[in-house]
């Protein structure tokens, strides 16, 4: 269970951070 909620957190860290990126570009 634990595997899957840090599964979890990478994805969503990857999503804010090409959004970020996103936008500062």
């Amino acid at each position: 269970m634990r595997h899957f909620f840090w599964g979890r957190g990478v994805h969503r860290s990857l999503i804010s951070l090409q959004y970020h990126w996103f936008i500062s570009t």
